[in-house]
């Protein structure tokens, strides 16, 4: 053992007659470890002005004194601050929105794009066939041009899209179909924006295709004859001579 520690300590500190012996990394002085060090930076705190000192203390009052609370509840100017106050919550949530996810994105396209694929369909249809019956039945009657009906059929549907909207609503809601989840914040990002406007445009599109199909109904299935088929009886009635005495 002691032979074995000789022999390590002249490795490293030879005497004369070894010194050539030894390689050059026993001779190099070694480095001192280094140290790693953090340096914490202290951001001052601003000072309170005193416009929010102000609102600091209002906002205390208001909280002891409901019926203060009450009072400045209906005036319009609080009106007008929980505006202000909840655009500039929106706009600091949509600064930190993050980012959503692909199966968010899934889902608030299919809330979109199913109800109006119902109110699509439901305001064609009715278009096409309350249109139908007016010309039909009101045209000749009180000089209607179709154009005319088609319009008086366009203002029943919207009327009856909104009663039904409703209905659609809670038809979705009842299919099950999982929330998106998103917040307010994300709700205002400009793809999800997007993902809004393209689901609504494509299902309503796709429901006012499916509207159409009153114009392919068979003409001899029809519930109240046409304007034309009323119009070929009205000349008949015309054209038949009257009964002379």
């Amino acid at each position: 053992m002691l032979r074995s520690y000789a022999w390590r300590t002249a490795r490293c500190w030879p005497g004369p007659g070894v010194a050539r012996a030894l390689p050059q990394r026993c001779l190099r002085p070694r480095p001192a470890p280094a140290r790693g060090f953090c340096v914490h930076v202290h951001h001052p705190q601003e000072p309170e002005t005193d416009e929010v000192k102000a609102l600091k203390a209002a906002a205390q009052k208001l909280l002891e004194d409901p019926a203060l609370a009450a009072k400045v509840a209906k005036t319009t100017a609080a009106a007008e601050f929980l505006e202000q106050c909840e655009a500039a919550a929106a706009d600091s949530e949509q600064a930190e929105a993050p980012h959503p996810t692909f199966r968010q994105l899934e889902l608030y396209f299919l809330h979109n794009f199913i109800p109006f694929i119902g109110f699509g369909f439901c305001d064609n249809a009715i278009m096409i066939l309350a249109g139908d019956y007016i010309d039909a039945r009101l045209g000749l009657t009180l000089g209607l041009s179709t154009m005319a009906a088609a319009a008086w059929g366009n203002t029943f549907s919207d009327v009856i899209g909104l009663w039904i909207s409703g209905f659609i609503e809670t038809f979705v809601a009842s299919t099950g179909l999982p929330h998106h989840s998103l917040t307010s914040g994300q709700m205002e990002l400009l793809q999800v924006r997007i993902v809004k406007n393209t689901s609504m445009i494509a299902g309503i599109s796709l429901g006012c295709i499916l509207g159409m199909f009153p114009l392919i109904y068979p003409e001899d299935w029809r519930f109240w004859p046409s304007r034309h088929d009323l119009e070929v009886a009205q000349e008949h009635l015309d054209l038949e001579p009257s009964p002379t005495n």
